[in-house]
């Protein structure tokens, strides 16, 4: 586990990412409607440039302020879990990634399915997901700073509890949602079992959390994720001409949960590497 030199580093860094995101959403919001377009992800002829400006392009003012407070509530209450961990340079690294590397991926992953149809992509919501995979992430590393007995991989819970409400909420076909809700739930349950039995009940591991001053930190992500799964993956019908792709959310959130999930692994293995060549 890495050390933290300057304690306001990674709130500095948190902030700049935070500022930077709101700053570019709005000022591309208020360009002339012909250049957004541009900007926007046109299915049938992307360009480089819109498969990364799309993520921060609106044309809606509604849109693009529901878009900046799910990032503003996400963004801030991860990094308030990480520094809980001494995990600001996971923070860090999902965060740099989401932002500059996650828009071209997403898009073009979603070229993939949509390229022959009519329509654009535009919206912060699918690097949201994202950042609500690293909720889930470094909500069970904070439970595991405070009793080792919580794994990192428990975290699985809650990417199930995620997969879940997004099969239950967004997939029309119930022979498919149906059997994937299942899954998750038994999968989600198993997992929550573990942690009961490991930690000697989860009240006992609530009263460790109170006692670490956490307990408010932990709560909110365990009311915001839910929250913002159930709103993410919502069907909101035909409004004003625009469809939800619940695909992009469920990429971005897979994806964000899987960047942030494996990266602590892959740390773990360069260190090894780096002892072993020292030898």
């Amino acid at each position: 586990m890495r050390r933290r030199v300057d304690s306001l580093r990674p709130l500095r860094f948190g902030v700049s990412a935070l500022l930077s995101v709101v700053g570019v959403s709005v000022g591309l919001y208020t360009l002339p409607r012909s250049t957004k377009v541009d900007l926007a992800l046109l299915y049938s002829r992307a360009d480089y440039v819109s498969l990364f400006a799309s993520h921060y392009t609106h044309f809606s003012l509604d849109h693009l302020l529901t878009n900046l407070a799910v990032f503003v509530l996400l963004e801030p209450l991860a990094l308030g879990l990480a520094l809980s961990a001494d995990d600001d340079w996971l923070f860090d690294v999902a965060t740099a990634t989401y932002l500059l590397v996650f828009p071209p991926i997403l898009s073009g992953l979603n070229l993939l399915v949509v390229r022959s149809r009519p329509g654009i992509g535009f919206g912060l919501s699918g690097i949201n997901m994202a950042f609500l995979g690293l909720l889930a992430v470094a909500l069970f590393r904070c439970l595991g700073a405070v009793d080792d007995r919580v794994h990192p991989d428990d975290a699985l819970a809650l990417f199930f509890v995620g997969s879940g409400i997004a099969a239950g909420l967004a997939v029309p076909l119930r022979w498919v949602s149906l059997p994937v809700v299942a899954v998750s739930t038994a999968a989600a349950a198993a997992y929550l079992y573990g942690i009961h039995r490991r930690v000697d009940g989860l009240a006992n591991l609530g009263q460790r959390v109170h006692a670490d001053g956490h307990s408010a930190l932990v709560a909110a992500a365990l009311i915001v994720y839910p929250g913002v799964a159930v709103a993410g993956f919502a069907p909101s019908g035909d409004a004003g001409g625009t469809v939800v792709n619940f695909y992009t959310h469920f990429l971005g959130f897979g994806l964000g949960f899987g960047a942030a999930y494996l990266t602590p692994r892959s740390e773990g293995l360069l260190d090894g590497l780096r002892s072993r060549r020292s030898r």
